[in-house]
């Protein structure tokens, strides 16, 4: 794992670098630690990360402006804070978890339990996109399906218009609520959106209320149908 800090007290992040180095030992490939976002970002804008662990108070700027900025990237995020009566407004679009200060070990290690574990994130009610510069949030209830696109995904809305996330299907998955379901190595749909299931032979297809139809895998053809019921 490629792991990133973005903490300004130094004492707790020499206490998160110290538990994660414990915790993940050699699963740990790299780790920095960074005291502003802005020098993270530098770093962020050549090296490949897959976690960060994310203060919400860094020298007075607006915690959730800069959160709305992370979540927008590939890797996943979990905020560290003292700001507990904030983290459903944090889960909401998508961490993956939130730790509140003072944090134990063992609470430390279920927090980065969940980046590997089939866990899903119940609370997400947006995704955020980067589009020309500025980070747009995205409710989930316009989202029919997201299709993968090499390393990114693609967010394909009610409208017809698609939007780029920088994060791959793997990823958007542990953070997507229930009703988004994995129909294809391709692809995960809104489940509520889904106007009809088409079947012929051993293929099946999803046609969605926007009009678009989606292939279903073989394998989750018999369960997608369940669902659907």
């Amino acid at each position: 794992m490629r792991l990133v800090i973005v903490e300004d007290e130094n004492t707790v992040a020499q206490r998160l670098e110290r538990l994660a180095r414990d915790i993940l030992s050699d699963k740990l490939t790299s780790l920095r630690v960074f005291h502003a976002l802005d020098d993270a970002d530098d770093f962020i804008a050549t090296e490949v990360v897959d976690l960060m662990f994310l203060d919400l108070n860094l020298a007075g700027r607006d915690g959730f402006e800069l959160l709305k900025t992370v979540v927008a990237r590939s890797f996943h995020t979990i905020v560290v804070s003292a700001y507990a009566d904030r983290a459903i407004e944090a889960f909401e679009f998508g961490v993956l978890d939130f730790v509140s200060k003072p944090f134990t070990r063992a609470r430390l290690k279920k927090a980065l339990e969940r980046y590997e574990s089939p866990f899903r994130q119940q609370r997400t009610r947006y995704i955020a996109i980067k589009r020309r510069g500025v980070i747009e949030p995205v409710d989930l209830d316009r989202v029919h399906f997201f299709r993968g696109a090499n390393v990114y995904s693609e967010a394909c809305l009610e409208d017809g218009s698609v939007l780029l996330h920088d994060k791959p299907l793997s990823r958007l998955e542990q953070v997507l609520p229930a009703h988004f379901e994995r129909v294809h190595k391709s692809y995960i749909v809104n489940l509520s959106r889904v106007a009809t299931i088409r079947q012929s032979g051993n293929s099946a297809e999803l046609a969605m209320q926007s009009g678009e139809c989606v292939p279903v895998s073989r394998s989750r053809i018999a369960e997608i149908k369940n669902r659907l019921i």
